[in-house]
């Protein structure tokens, strides 16, 4: 069952008006009894009541409201407040707009202290992070985003700017839930050349999933909303069940070592099962407890010449069993004399353990390729030795294209519903990114189609002493394991 909660207040004669915008006047100009139908002259300014700003209300030359396409104007949208978690705000999905509430709309009757100078200030770096967000619209409960009687408008140019249009006046916001999308639509008058228009929002919400968009994959929506909030209990768990998974994998190692050719061919495969299986479970646990600490800003680094090519070499060594049944060839192309960078090897593995697992879990079969090359330094000290690019390419299935955008965001998957079964709950490709990204460098995705994808990130160039002779951007030097 779904709810309509009507967000615009009712507008006659008696309506507020911000102070020197025109009043609301409404005339007869046809009645039935002489004319045989009832025409109402009305008469507002563009910014009556709950209504929306364009970009040219502030901006010269900025887009009318005409020139913004309707998904300017309605979709996904969260409700919060000033006090907001904003580090939950941008572990949430897709979301296309804001709603801030103040309280100040209990005023709305009271003109004096609604439009007066005592209300809540939006701050500039609050809407700046929200804008980080590329949302597509922005509402509140307050006759202005910015203060009445200043010169400046940071906050409305700041927002307009990037063509966000916004709603003010909006009424009802503590009928909304709290952190919770939402489907918001305010749709307004399609006059040409406008710079704003009252509107009749309305929210649209969802009494039996709490939301008004349903969730294509509500068993990943239950989990990402239990990973959020439930962040310290999952660091202190996640660390007692790595202790006693690294028993388990100790205890089966040892077995590996000491029943050698004493098993049999299923005894053997049950026990690699056992490896595979703490393996995968050990790299879940350290991206659940990595995420925890980004959401804390703990990331430390223990920065240090790294030689890039022998991290891959045993990363990829630590994907044959994984592998074992696809028929993949794994290339190792970064060269071998000595290609050295400035990065935690912890992380830096943990990277390509990312990574490079991903190609894995999307390549039924065909080739996983990494490669290095040097790319120029620029202007500043540390950068000036340049940079390293690794890429890692695969022949899987692709990332689809609806799908590009956010895969690098928590809990996000990257196949399609019904490509298959692809254990996961989204955090790799996240985590991989916030640790390149405290590394200085960047992650980002190159390429991807029919013909499989490639990823690439940065690192910088070591500072340090390096291994001798001398390494030639874009030089390669092949090798191979075949699974």
């Amino acid at each position: 069952m779904s709810r309509m909660i009507d967000l615009s207040y009712s507008m006659d004669e008696h309506t507020p008006c911000y102070p020197g915008d025109p009043e609301i006047t409404l005339e007869t100009a046809k009645n039935i009894k002489e004319h045989g139908c009832d025409v109402t002259r009305i008469s507002f300014g563009s910014h009556t009541g709950p209504h929306v700003d364009a970009p040219s209300h502030m901006i010269e030359g900025g887009k009318s409201l005409s020139d913004l396409g309707l998904s300017s104007f309605s979709g996904r949208a969260v409700k919060i407040g000033l006090n907001a978690d904003l580090n939950r705000f941008f572990e949430m999905g897709r979301v296309d707009g804001v709603i801030l509430e103040t309280g100040w709309g209990d005023y709305f009757s009271k003109p004096d202290v609604y439009y007066g100078p005592g209300r809540p200030v939006i701050p500039l770096w609050f809407i700046e992070a929200l804008t980080k967000k590329k949302i597509s619209f922005f509402g509140c409960d307050l006759p202005s985003v910015d203060q009445s009687g200043v010169a400046e408008k940071p906050v409305h140019m700041a927002l307009l700017s990037n063509d966000i249009p916004i709603y003010e006046n909006l009424a009802n916001l503590d009928q909304l839930p709290e952190n919770t999308p939402f489907m918001f639509m305010g749709f307004p008058l399609n006059i040409r050349g406008i710079d704003g228009s009252p509107v009749r929002a309305v929210a649209k919400l969802d009494d039996n999933a709490g939301c008004g968009i349903q969730s294509a994959e509500p068993q990943l929506g239950r989990a990402r909303d239990l990973l959020i909030k439930k962040d310290p209990f999952l660091a202190h768990a996640s660390h007692e069940i790595r202790n006693l998974l690294n028993g388990v994998m100790a205890i089966s190692e040892s077995l590996v070592d000491g029943v050698s050719g004493t098993l049999n061919a299923e005894q053997s495969r049950h026990l690699s099962m056992i490896l595979d299986c703490g393996n995968r479970m050990a790299h879940l646990l350290n991206n659940i407890l990595d995420f925890t600490r980004m959401k804390k800003a703990s990331l430390p680094l223990d920065i240090q010449p790294v030689n890039v090519r022998d991290v891959v070499e045993s990363v990829m060594a630590l994907f044959k069993p994984m592998a074992r049944d696809k028929s993949i060839l794994f290339v190792n192309d970064i060269p071998e004399n000595g290609l050295m960078a400035d990065a935690d090897e912890n992380r830096l593995r943990q990277i390509l353990h990312n990574l490079i697992g991903n190609a894995v879990k999307f390549t039924p079969e065909g080739e996983i390729r990494v490669s290095a090359q040097i790319q120029g330094g620029k202007s500043g000290e540390k950068e000036k030795r340049g940079a390293i690019r690794v890429s890692i390419a695969d022949s899987g299935i692709g990332v689809p294209i609806d799908k590009q955008s956010q895969i690098f965001k928590s809990f996000e998957q990257a196949h399609a519903p019904g490509a298959g079964d692809y254990p996961g709950v989204g955090l790799g490709l996240a985590v991989a990114k916030k640790w390149v990204e405290s590394h200085g460098g960047e992650l980002v995705l190159e390429r991807s189609g029919d013909s499989g994808s490639v990823f690439s990130f940065t690192l910088s160039v070591a500072s340090g002493p390096v291994a001798s002779g001398p390494v030639a951007p874009g030089a390669v030097a092949p090798g191979r394991v075949r699974v």
